[in-house]
């Protein structure tokens, strides 16, 4: 187990990592302008418009950490099921230490990042 440690590409787990809360930010405000946007316009009900904004954005976030952890796991040349699930633990981190209102979308980030890893390293393979 050390010597699968010893082998992570920490820079590129972090990196990605930073960069899917970065981008999450970023969709997460455009998606709240649009909300709000819809909300004034009085084409949805606020409850049903929260609930959907809420779902948007987890499927979004699982999206794009097994994307992120698909990239990092084509990079690698060992242990890519260990840098997806790096990749998705590091940004369920971030994002939990953001926003600690769901606890399910972000294990399901992780476990997004570690299906990325075993996809990435089934494409690198080939």
């Amino acid at each position: 187990m050390n010597t699968q440690f010893s082998q992570v590409h920490w820079g590129r787990v972090l990196l990605i990592g930073v960069l899917l809360a970065i981008l999450f930010l970023i969709l997460n405000l455009v998606l709240s302008f649009l909300l709000l946007a819809f909300l004034n316009w009085g084409h949805m009900d606020p409850h049903s418009a929260i609930r959907a904004f809420s779902w948007i954005l987890a499927f979004l976030a699982i999206l794009l950490t097994g994307y992120g952890a698909f990239r990092v796991a084509r990079k690698v040349e060992s242990a890519a099921p260990l840098h997806g699930l790096l990749v998705g633990l590091v940004a369920a981190l971030i994002f939990f230490l953001i926003d600690l209102v769901a606890l399910v979308p972000f294990v399901l980030m992780v476990a997004a990042g570690w299906l990325g890893g075993v996809l990435g390293s089934r494409v690198r393979s080939r």
